[in-house]
């Protein structure tokens, strides 16, 4: 049974690790400012026909690495919302609000088990899984081709 996360070094999976982190934490900080929006347009009547257009943050202060990026800073009360609501995660971060539990724990608003991020129920959890899984498709591929 292999896997090909072992061809990765513990390095380059804590560094994914931290991008991954960050790339969650400005897509939840964007839902947060999308789903405002979009509550402000439902809660107004409509003053004309064009749609507004709505200008977002540019990603370049969020690069892969995380430069520039202040811990907890763009971590919105909604996204701590998101795990009360969870189903996979509600009861265990209820548990961790007050110390860690288990492998469980609480840091920067984000609940991890051990070292992984556990992310909740979400268009960002979604895209998350088909970029891992498109990413490790091309790896088992190019392992095939290099075997």
């Amino acid at each position: 049974m292999s896997n090909t996360s072992n061809n990765l070094s513990n390095e380059e999976l804590l560094a994914t690790n931290a991008a991954l982190k960050a790339q969650v934490d400005y897509l939840a900080k964007q839902v947060a400012e999308l789903t405002k929006l979009k509550m402000n347009m439902v809660n107004t009547p409509e003053e004309s026909d064009e749609e507004e257009e709505v200008p977002l943050e540019d990603n370049s202060s969020n690069t892969a690495r995380g430069e520039n990026y202040e811990r907890g800073k763009d971590v919105p009360e909604e996204k701590k919302e998101l795990y009360k609501d969870d189903e996979d995660f509600k009861e265990m971060y209820a548990q961790c609000l007050s110390r860690p539990h288990g492998d469980y724990l609480i840091k920067d608003g984000n609940l991890f088990r051990g070292n992984q991020l556990c992310i909740p129920r979400s268009s960002v959890r979604e895209t998350l899984i088909d970029e891992s899984y498109t990413a490790r498709s091309q790896i088992a591929q190019k392992n095939l081709r290099n075997a």
